[in-house]
């Protein structure tokens, strides 16, 4: 095994998937952001727009149906983004909530279903995870921003997360 080529390749792929990184990074926050729910609020915002669709008018259908959308993901990383949901399902308890994807579980994971995931696909998973941990399990985090109809964020939104900032530093 010849170690400097498999580095090298890596350095290739990740220049020349580093543009795709960014889209499915922003279309799993996106994505998370609608999954996530808090103690104050039980609903998940996908569910809350999903009602919301069920009571609208066509114009207003559209514009739910962007927002619940949100960015494409991106084809070529479309194993990775399955890969991260294999391994969450497996994700162990850290006692105070979920447990970060090691590299220990990753590699039980390929040597139990076969899959070879190159050095930079591991990194990718790892930032999915991380991003993962930073939105869903926390139930004191603050919900995402309400959105007004033209996906802009709503002004009280914006202002009750402010508020919460200045709080927290004050």
């Amino acid at each position: 095994m010849d170690l400097d080529a498999d580095l090298q390749r890596c350095y290739v792929e990740a220049g020349f998937y580093a543009e795709l990184r960014g889209d499915l990074i922003r279309h799993a926050e996106h994505q998370f952001r609608l999954s996530h729910t808090s103690d104050k609020k039980k609903t998940s915002e996908r569910e809350l727009l999903r009602r919301r669709w069920n009571r609208a008018g066509p114009d207003e259908r559209l514009n739910i149906e962007r927002r619940l959308e949100g960015p494409p993901l991106p084809s070529p990383l479309r194993h990775i983004w399955q890969w991260f949901f294999e391994l969450s399902d497996a994700r162990p308890s850290g006692g105070m909530g979920p447990a970060c994807i090691g590299y220990q579980d990753i590699a039980a994971w390929s040597r139990l279903t076969g899959h070879r995931p190159s050095p930079w696909e591991v990194a990718v998973i790892r930032d999915l995870d991380r991003l993962w941990l930073s939105i869903i399990p926390d139930p004191k985090a603050a919900p995402a921003p309400a959105f007004e109809d033209d996906g802009e964020v709503g002004g009280d939104a914006l202002r009750k997360r402010l508020d919460r900032f200045v709080d927290a530093f004050s």
